[in-house]
């Protein structure tokens, strides 16, 4: 009597299986939430609007790097200046470099990047926003302040501690550019549509408007939903007309895919 053959084990389908997700940062940054957004049977597409090159000029890093111990603070707003700083610094020959006595990151993105640098101290607001920084932060007065961040940053930071008698050093470390590879990715997916599309800064909803025309975004968000990476995204993005918009609290891959099962995984968006 023969055995019979034992049957494949059928997978359980995931809770986006037959959703398509757009990701519009760079690739490097994108890789976590790709990997749980597959987990969950999405098919996700990366389309990288933006790359990040150096400043037209070092001279300010240079000297923010080599003074970096004369600092009562240094704040970081994005995983990028963190890598920007210690990359250059090890170019220098200052690595590793001494952690300053109060250390400041928006996100735990960057809080991760920091450790990952050697700088363990961090403390991280609660909210995405400059304010949320800024009172964490506390008595400001008279403290020198750095602040490496891209060419195109938000003036709201400095403004404010300036405005409690810091003493604050803007750093150009890095700046943002088109990235057009990214952009002919992005003109294909928008022809094919899509159930989402996260963006994790205004530069990228900047190049997305640039690259997508209007109606075709209304095309493209009428069965679509925009993930947003913080307030100042979701900002920009009604700026630009484009909704419906879900925002994720924290920059986190795994609160982001959460996020998106939650309003993917039942109908259409």
């Amino acid at each position: 009597m023969k055995t019979p053959l034992a049957q494949p084990l059928r997978r359980k389908p995931g809770p986006l299986s037959g959703r398509t997700v757009i990701i519009t940062r760079p690739e490097s940054q994108s890789r976590e939430l790709a990997s749980r957004l597959k987990k969950a049977g999405a098919h996700v597409i990366l389309t990288p609007l933006i790359r990040t090159i150096p400043p037209a000029s070092m001279k300010g890093l240079d000297q923010a790097i080599r003074e970096v111990a004369g600092y009562d603070s240094v704040v970081f707003t994005s995983a990028n200046a963190v890598r920007a700083l210690f990359s250059r610094a090890r170019g220098l020959g200052c690595f590793p470099l001494p952690e300053p006595g109060r250390l400041f990151a928006v996100g735990e993105a960057t809080a991760k990047e920091l450790k990952a640098a050697g700088w363990k101290g961090g403390r991280v607001p609660t909210s995405n926003r400059a304010e949320g920084l800024a009172r964490i932060m506390g008595r400001a007065a008279g403290q020198r302040v750095l602040f490496p961040r891209a060419r195109e940053g938000r003036e709201t930071l400095p403004r404010l501690l300036r405005g409690a008698g810091a003493v604050v050093s803007v750093v150009e470390a890095y700046r943002t550019v088109p990235d057009p590879a990214g952009r002919a990715a992005l003109r294909r997916a928008s022809v094919r549509g899509a159930d989402a599309v996260v963006f994790a800064s205004p530069s990228a909803v900047k190049v997305f408007t640039a690259t997508i025309n209007a109606s075709r975004r209304k095309r493209l968000f009428s069965t679509c939903l925009a993930a947003s990476i913080g307030p100042i995204t979701t900002a920009a993005l009604r700026a630009a007309g484009i909704k419906p918009i879900i925002e994720a609290p924290a920059a986190g891959a795994a609160g982001l895919a959460r996020l998106l099962i939650l309003h993917l995984k039942g109908g259409r968006a």
